[in-house]
């Protein structure tokens, strides 16, 4: 886990009120903010849905590789911190977990298509069977060098270099 209290966040680049907003749509609205953000800068997310605060935004920041510090500011309200930093996976990283097949494969596709030789790229998926057999087969058959490494239970990060 990433939490970790002891890293400094006082400087805060972007600052997002999703009070009431609840954990379906809320990962997708924190995703848009980050990816939105330079590296090294820190987003602040107000929030009153205890399941977002502990549960879904902390395991977005852990498949991320973000650091975050979690803090309870009255008994209903959460400010969650979150420190973008460059991530180790290739020039590119592509967040497709709870999407089920064909979908993963379709959208990996889709991006191979735009690599060039040479380049990286890094597809998160939670799909057991796109992670560990129709992703891999794509990836060999269109010759694309590939490593599947398991980041945890049902969730994968492959590697894929063309």
């Amino acid at each position: 886990m990433n939490h970790v209290k002891e890293m400094e966040f006082e400087n805060i680049d972007k600052s997002i009120d999703v009070i009431g907003a609840y954990s379906p749509c809320l990962e997708a609205t924190v995703r848009d903010a980050v990816e939105k953000m330079q590296t090294n800068q820190v987003l602040q997310v107000l929030n009153t849905d205890k399941v977002a605060a502990g549960i879904t935004i902390p395991y977005y920041c852990d498949r991320m590789g973000y650091p975050y510090e979690l803090r309870q500011l009255d008994e209903s309200l959460f400010e969650i911190l979150i420190r973008k930093v460059e991530m180790k996976c290739g020039d590119s990283l592509i967040d497709l977990t709870g999407e089920m097949s064909p979908f993963p494969e379709i959208r990996t596709r889709d991006a191979l298509k735009g690599l060039a030789k040479g380049q990286s790229i890094g597809i998160l998926v939670s799909d057991g069977i796109a992670a560990k057999k129709t992703i891999p087969y794509l990836c060999d058959r269109e010759g694309y060098e590939h490593e599947v490494i398991e980041k945890g239970d049902s969730l994968w990060l492959l590697l894929i270099k063309k």
